[in-house]
């Protein structure tokens, strides 16, 4: 519904499939990273967040937002 709601206002984007894992981005490609309600079905944590930082680089917005307690993503 959203997509043919954006379509409908002319706005220009590309919905692409990864591997959080290893991203086929070049490094500090991205403006904005939005990670909502994944994290808490990745199994390597660590890993996926370390490769969410090599593509955003310089910028500093990274918004995550998940239901995973606190203590858990320390």
């Amino acid at each position: 519904m959203r997509v043919q709601r954006a379509f409908s206002h002319n706005c220009s984007f590309n919905i692409q499939q990864a591997s959080l894992y290893n991203l086929p981005y070049k490094d500090e490609i991205f403006d904005i990273i939005l990670c909502n309600q994944v994290l808490e079905h990745i199994p390597d944590l660590l890993n996926a967040l370390c490769e969410l930082y090599r593509d955003q680089g310089n910028i500093n917005i990274c918004k995550l937002c998940s239901s995973y307690p606190a203590s858990v993503v320390k």
